[in-house]
């Protein structure tokens, strides 16, 4: 006896309840056959494909269910959701535009909008989305999850962690919010926090691939290598191809399983599943496992994998010159004699080029009990480029008074006896005029590496955001080795005596000497716990992570000799004028 339409739908979703996606699959392309002018079947079968891991497949079933009956939201809803993972949000916008105009102010639409935005980067057009949505959803809890993301990715942290809070006083238990507010708070010198916050996501959703995540994370940044694979394993025991889960586990996986996970990750890179975003990771993970293991492809997987990066993560030299220049505008004459009558803590701004040993110098510093490390914060830059556009605008001239207090509110909660506190953001080389002239009193500390050994170590590294595209080609990271250095030279000249040069091969070296002149600069006394900085329990949220829970050594040093034929397109394009360390000047 056949079966009616509702006993056929029934039963595909009972396989998609039991977890049988091909079979649901199956069962649903069957249905469709049989009953072409039925759109329930065509979405069934795009809910399908999806659970299997194909939103690219799952595209055209809901495209079907959507032309065959133009009134099913839920269809219209799942395409636009299917296109967002398949790494096509601007046609996900597209069809949310279309549906927006069918039914105005629908919640799930409004989200699905605002998640579009978001998987394109834009943080400005994300937060008007979301801000339109919450204007008739006001508690939406995934809206503002996603506003905070966007808020936290121009810089406005103390707008992020209010939206943070929102979301969770709305939902406290959701997943994703947890997650991400986690992440936030590590990347905020939170780290107990962060912990806490996993912690209570995974007793609610113990098996939530993202939390589990993101609890590996915090225990990498930790130093806490073997219980950081533990949970990799954790959840590969339940996704066997989650290409995350893979990722993470190349990084703190032991010699011996080092040949099978390199198969699982050869795998997960051949996936037509698998995002290219998702694939440069992998490929780096690749490269990676190669070196460790002493496997001569290492340098060739290492190649691919940065030119993946430089396609996915594409380097402009002259916007970043733009950016660069709008933002030291209302810099020219050197900025008046005055006080600074700020309270505590006293900042320490460490700059540089990324890779330059500006880690190892924050957490030289902060092992002092007075002194607390706060990692790379974003404040600032997000402070400097409001008061540029308003510079570049009307002419108002950055108020020194205004970004001081705005920064400060934005800190966490310190220690008590904190009497120092240090920002460790490399680009903050940016923004020296807007934080001198903010904090008169601020030290300034440049860590000052040679800049073959530097690109040597960008070449090894991802750094998976637009900030940082340049690390993915030799000549991308001349060009902004030169702009840095450009820049360097206009703040000195404008500010002689205030930025400190600090060499890496000196404290790599000569660790005692130089952190002795480091605390000497910022005006605290010397504490021997600073030539200790392995020792540290900080989360380290940076590629140095697993190089600083080891004694301080200087095998990185002059890595580059040997090397100069495959460093010929950087060297070919630095200004030898910039970087006189190339002639041995």
């Amino acid at each position: 006896m056949s079966q009616t339409p509702n006993q056929q739908a029934t039963k595909i979703s009972e396989a998609l309840r039991e977890g049988r996606f091909p079979a649901a699959l199956k069962l649903a392309k069957s249905a469709m056959k049989a009953a072409p002018r039925q759109a329930l079947f065509a979405n069934l079968a795009g809910l399908a494909a999806v659970r299997m891991g194909d939103p690219r497949g799952a595209v055209g079933y809901f495209l079907t269910a959507t032309r065959t009956d133009p009134t099913m939201i839920e269809a219209a809803r799942n395409l636009a959701q299917a296109l967002i993972q398949a790494a096509e949000p601007e046609k996900a916008l597209a069809v949310l535009g279309k549906a927006g105009r069918t039914w105005p102010g629908e919640a799930g639409l409004s989200y699905l909008t605002v998640s579009a935005h978001h998987a394109t980067g834009d943080a400005t057009a994300t937060i008007a989305a979301a801000d339109t949505a919450l204007a008739l959803h006001p508690k939406a809890a995934a809206v503002l999850n996603l506003r905070a993301l966007a808020q936290d990715r121009l810089g406005d942290s103390a707008a992020a962690e209010a939206d943070f809070r929102a979301a969770l006083a709305a939902a406290p238990l959701d997943a994703e919010t947890l997650r991400n507010h986690a992440q936030f708070l590590a990347y905020h010198a939170e780290g107990a926090a962060a912990t806490a916050a996993v912690e209570r996501g995974l007793a609610a959703h113990p098996a939530h691939p993202g939390l589990l995540l993101q609890q590996a994370n915090l225990l990498q940044a930790q130093g806490q290598a073997e219980a950081a694979a533990a949970v990799y394993h954790r959840l590969l025991e339940r996704h066997p191809d989650h290409p995350l889960a893979l990722n993470g586990l190349a990084y703190v996986a032991n010699a011996a399983t080092a040949p099978s996970l390199m198969a699982r990750l050869s795998k997960a890179m051949r996936a037509p599943t698998t995002a290219r975003e998702v694939k440069v990771l992998l490929g780096f993970a690749q490269a990676i496992l190669a070196k460790r293991s002493g496997d001569a492809a290492a340098p060739q997987l290492l190649a691919q994998a940065n030119a993946a990066a430089a396609k996915v993560l594409p380097y402009d030299a002259n916007a970043d010159a733009r950016m660069q220049a709008l933002l030291t505008a209302p810099f020219v004459t050197p900025l008046p004699d005055r006080q600074d009558t700020a309270a505590d803590p006293a900042p320490i701004f460490i700059v540089g080029l990324i890779r330059s040993g500006t880690t190892l110098a924050e957490q030289v510093l902060a092992r002092h009990p007075a002194v607390a490390g706060l990692g790379e914060l974003t404040r600032a830059r997000f402070l400097a480029d409001g008061q540029a556009r308003a510079f570049a605008q009307d002419g108002t001239p950055p108020d020194g008074a205004g970004f001081a207090a705005a920064y400060r509110s934005a800190l966490p909660e310190l220690p008590k006896g904190t009497t120092h506190m240090v920002d460790k953001m490399p680009d903050n080389f940016r923004v020296i005029g807007y934080l001198l002239n903010a904090f008169p009193g601020a030290t300034v500390i440049e860590m000052v590496r040679d800049p073959r050994d530097v690109a040597l170590s960008m070449w090894e590294n991802f750094f998976p955001t637009t900030a940082h595209a340049y690390t993915n080609a030799l000549p991308a990271m001349a060009d902004h080795m030169n702009l840095y250095a450009r820049t360097m030279q206009h703040w000195r000249n404008l500010h002689p005596g205030r930025i400190h040069a600090v060499a890496y091969a000196d404290l790599v070296r000569g660790l005692e000497p130089v952190a002795r002149g480091m605390a000497r600069l910022a005006g605290f006394d010397w504490h021997p716990d600073m030539l200790h900085p392995e020792n540290s329990t900080a989360m380290v949220m940076t590629a140095s992570a697993a190089q600083l829970r080891q004694p301080v050594h200087d095998r990185s040093v002059d890595r580059w000799r040997g090397q100069e034929a495959f460093l010929a397109p950087l060297l070919e394009r630095l200004d030898g004028d910039l970087w006189p360390v190339l002639s041995g000047g």
